[in-house]
């Protein structure tokens, strides 16, 4: 949500605005919005960018798919990866997208997505949520608890970051305060 209005996403590339919470206006995607599924959504201080999957019938497979609104109404595609994408958050200049095979994107501009490694997510991670807070990215994942990321660390430098695991419990802040 920005000021002015929320904004939900789901499946069926199902997009809803609010100005009060209360009523609601449905808005959709220029493509074909029943192959599409947004999974999470972010504002970034200019605007909205949604994350999600969408299936490519000619390579016959889920790719993910990034969007972007100034207003909530109007909605344009400005990424597709090769695999789907669940999450997405931002600190207001960089953003992140996260999502299957362990996808780890990094934006500036939430048009131009780049892919970046991070140390300890692999192939097989799962990464389900993606939050930003206390100069930190966190990262979730179905595999393990979460991925710290510095904001401020050199993005050339993906080895120097760490991963960090508890059970079910999520790393958040650089105390390393665990929430259950």
């Amino acid at each position: 949500a920005n000021t002015n209005v929320v904004v939900a996403v789901g499946d069926y590339g199902r997009i809803l605005t609010s100005l009060d919470g209360v009523t609601w206006s449905s808005h959709t995607v220029p493509e074909f919005a029943s192959n599409i599924s947004f999974e999470g959504i972010t504002w970034n201080g200019t605007k909205f960018i949604a994350v999600g999957y969408d299936y490519n019938f000619a390579i016959s497979r889920w790719v993910g798919v990034i969007y972007t609104s100034l207003d909530g109404s109007l909605w344009t595609r400005v990424f597709t990866s090769t695999d789907p994408l669940r999450a997405v958050t931002t600190s207001g200049a960089i953003h992140m997208a996260v999502g299957n095979a362990g996808t780890v994107l990094r934006s500036t501009d939430a048009m131009t997505w780049t892919a970046v490694s991070v140390a300890g997510v692999g192939g097989a991670e799962l990464l389900t949520g993606a939050a930003y807070g206390g100069g930190v990215f966190t990262f979730t994942s179905s595999t393990y608890g979460g991925v710290k990321v510095p904001d401020n660390f050199p993005w050339h430098e993906a080895h120097l970051w760490n991963a960090r695991w508890d059970g079910a419990k999520v790393s958040f802040d650089p105390m390393l305060d665990l929430l259950e």
